[in-house]
């Protein structure tokens, strides 16, 4: 090759070619970036449910277990590993109600059966952050 001669134009990338390549690798990363950030607060929340539906287990058991007759409203208080405590140092409070209004697919309360409302109540600095409510079926059991 001579030294004024240059190689052919058609070797190499052009470029509106390398900045499509720029483009698609800037897309992808934004996209795992952003993915990243979203993982692990849809992790935490639904951590945080499946304690929830524990808590709501253990309030229902203690109330069970006050007896059938002394079944009332009440109210119970769980630090944020669920275990029972003072209200003062509650993450979560469980409130279960008798509930007056019986679906009708289920047993009348004549049969040895109650439907309750329960509700569970994430609180921060004494206000709800988060509530959950469901009603159940409590069967009589003995």
């Amino acid at each position: 090759m001579k030294s004024g001669d240059h190689p052919p134009l058609d070797s190499g990338f052009t470029l509106i070619e390398v900045t499509l390549a720029l483009a698609i690798v800037a897309f992808t990363v934004i996209a795992l970036l952003g993915l990243s950030s979203i993982a692990p607060k849809e992790m935490r929340e639904a951590t945080d449910d499946i304690l929830l539906i524990n808590i709501a287990q253990k309030a229902i058991t203690q109330w069970r277990a006050s007896g059938w007759d002394e079944m009332t409203a009440t109210d119970d208080y769980f630090s944020s590993e669920g275990e029972s405590c003072a209200q003062a140092e509650a993450i979560y409070k469980v409130s279960v109600q008798p509930s007056t209004a019986t679906p009708p697919e289920w047993p009348t309360a004549g049969t040895g059966f109650k439907a309750i409302n329960i509700s569970v109540d994430t609180v921060h600095g004494g206000s709800t952050v988060k509530s959950v409510s469901f009603p159940i079926g409590v069967a009589r059991y003995e």
